[in-house]
């Protein structure tokens, strides 16, 4: 029996440019449009590079491998040279997938596995500018060979590090195979489901390539603007590795709050050595996750400066701390950029941000404002499209137009009920 493969290749470059559009992604592939086989293998090509590596593409329509729609069907054989298969698609116009074009920053791979499949084949990503080629190996291929779907995320500078022009991509590659003759070669076979391949949003932080609180504090600031050394109001910060119940994936960043006196508010800061620019972003999303035992009702915020104005944006009544929404379980707090721009703040240059809790007020009494906060994925996104918010959208696509109304239409008075009377 063969070994198989099906790709579900949705190439989406989410957007940071300011553009006007619903969705915040460019759709490369998602192989709906290809109505056979003949027609995928127009774009996507074969590789046949030896008996002993082969990669042969089809059109799959089996919903159990899809997201929906079409995916595209993979095998493979690697048994003898060149010990690798692949299947290529090229462009016949170069694709501009550099920040300053389409403001991509991430290649994320869905992909779905088979218990059945060879040991260790690695999997693995190509790009080209039409001169230079950098590969991406994926990594721990082995741990994905389950049959669930999971994600790869591939920085984009990855490849322009090594010497990819991402404003002209000319090809990507598609592959499994380490190129390497094994000792007494295994029968490196098997299935592999790819889904949707995006390029995805603009990454502020994860603390994930921190490996230690001085590597953390190097990049973000304990402050301690209070008298004596910060009593009266400070933040200090390490870094949480051990405890995954404080964490959406890796690391995060533990924010501890004293605010029992001036100035009564503590934060970390994080400034840029170069300037940022999020002007082509609409939204700042921060995943945090808080304490039942956290001080009532210190207000948390965010502050961004561009050197020249700084704008603080509070967070609402969802984000104060001791909260029934503040419990150890992770929240995102979505905030419009529109809100700091409107201040007067020039987003396309960001110097510094701020993440801060207290209000700077003193209470009468002052309440024993303490409490713990652990700060994990800071993202950008541009314009989304949330579903729940378009009703009337029947075609997907997050506007409602006269594509909705034509579908509507052609259903009006339709009786569906059954049995009928």
């Amino acid at each position: 029996m063969c070994g198989k493969a099906l790709f579900i290749i949705v190439l989406v470059l989410e957007l940071a440019a300011s553009v006007a559009v619903a969705v915040d992604y460019i759709v490369v592939d998602n192989f709906d449009s290809y109505t056979d086989t003949t027609a995928l293998k127009s774009v996507w090509n074969d590789s046949t590079n030896g008996a002993g590596g082969t990669g042969m593409v089809y059109i799959n329509k089996d919903a159990n491998f899809a997201v929906d729609g079409n995916s595209m069907q993979f095998e493979y054989w690697n048994d003898g040279v060149p010990y690798y298969s692949e299947t290529k698609r090229t462009y016949s116009t170069a694709q501009d997938w550099s920040y300053a074009g389409a403001g991509v920053t991430c290649l994320e791979i869905n992909f779905i596995g088979d218990v059945n499949n060879a040991p260790d084949p690695p999997m693995y990503v190509t790009l080209s500018d039409g001169t230079v080629t950098a590969q991406i190996d994926s990594p721990d291929f082995n741990d994905f060979l389950d049959e669930w779907e999971h994600t790869w995320n591939i920085p984009l500078k990855d490849f322009s590090a090594k010497g990819v022009n991402l404003a002209k991509i000319s090809s990507i590659i598609l592959g499994v195979g380490d190129k390497v003759a094994e000792s007494g070669p295994p029968v490196e076979k098997g299935t592999i489901y790819f889904d949707d391949i995006v390029a995805d949003y603009i990454l502020v932080d994860d603390f994930d390539t921190y490996t230690n609180t001085t590597q953390l504090k190097i990049v973000w600031k304990d402050s301690t603007p209070g008298p004596g050394g910060g009593i009266g109001g400070c933040g200090y910060i390490c870094l949480n590795m051990f405890d995954p119940n404080f964490a959406s994936d890796g690391n995060s960043m533990q924010f501890e709050y004293y605010n029992n006196g001036v100035p009564y508010y503590s934060e970390t800061k994080r400034t840029y050595s170069t300037a940022q620019d999020w002007s082509g972003v609409t939204l700042l999303d921060i995943d945090w996750f808080g304490d039942v035992h956290n001080a009532p009702d210190p207000p948390m915020y965010v502050k961004l400066s561009d050197g020249t104005k700084t704008a603080q944006v509070n967070c609402p009544y969802l984000c104060e701390v001791n909260t029934p929404w503040a419990e150890q379980w992770q929240h995102t707090w979505s905030m419009p950029l529109k809100g700091f721009s409107d201040k007067g703040v020039t987003l396309s240059n960001i110097n510094s941000i701020i993440l801060g809790v207290g209000d700077k007020v003193a209470d009468s009494p002052p309440p024993a404002e303490e409490g713990i906060i652990y700060f994990d994925d800071i993202k950008l996104f541009p314009p989304r499209c949330f579903p729940e918010n378009a009703i009337g959208d029947l075609t997907g696509d997050c506007i409602i137009d006269f594509k909705d109304f034509a579908i509507m239409a052609s259903h009006w008075l339709e009786n569906k009920l059954w049995p009928l009377p």
